[in-house]
């Protein structure tokens, strides 16, 4: 289909579902997933539609993507671009991407690791603070994880953060 920032795409992210029971190393009754920064808002798209879902990693994830633009504001082009009626809906386009409008419509004992770099320069930390405030507010299970000296990719912490996200 075509990208629309956390549009009708997601159905790509959901069509991982039905994929499952073809991987012989998978094991469908058990699914936990990860997004990193885009994919973070996909994650949380995808938990709306999909229950089933054992737990939530969501590493360097935006949380209000209009607060975020007060933050990144040259990612306006890209929403201009990628969001369907941005111009005419831009608040609306938003807050249907943005989970902290939409959390009540996820499982709140879905656990949910949020991962971040203190200094991404990319996504701003506070989002992190804010997902957990919220996660905490309607008592979800979750462990929030602040990198010290950490990036937007986090790739030098990665492998350290890999064996703490498999537990």
């Amino acid at each position: 289909g075509k990208d629309e920032f956390g549009g009708a795409d997601v159905a790509d992210v959901l069509a991982f579902k039905s994929l499952l029971t073809q991987v012989p190393a998978a094991n469908p009754e058990h699914v936990a997933m990860m997004g990193h920064s885009r994919g973070g808002i996909q994650t949380w798209l995808a938990a709306k539609q999909w229950p089933e879902l054992d737990a939530l990693v969501i590493v360097a994830g935006v949380t209000d993507l209009d607060a975020e633009l007060k933050f990144r504001p040259e990612m306006e082009n890209v929403f201009k671009a990628r969001i369907p009626d941005y111009a005419s809906n831009k608040t609306a386009a938003l807050q249907q991407r943005s989970v902290s409008f939409f959390l009540p419509q996820i499982r709140a004992d879905l656990p949910v690791m949020i991962v971040h770099g203190d200094q991404d320069k990319q996504v701003d930390v506070s989002n992190a603070h804010k997902i957990a405030q919220l996660l905490s507010a309607r008592k979800q299970p979750h462990e929030l994880v602040i990198v010290p000296g950490g990036d937007h990719s986090l790739q030098k912490q990665m492998p350290e953060l890999r064996e703490q996200m498999d537990q």
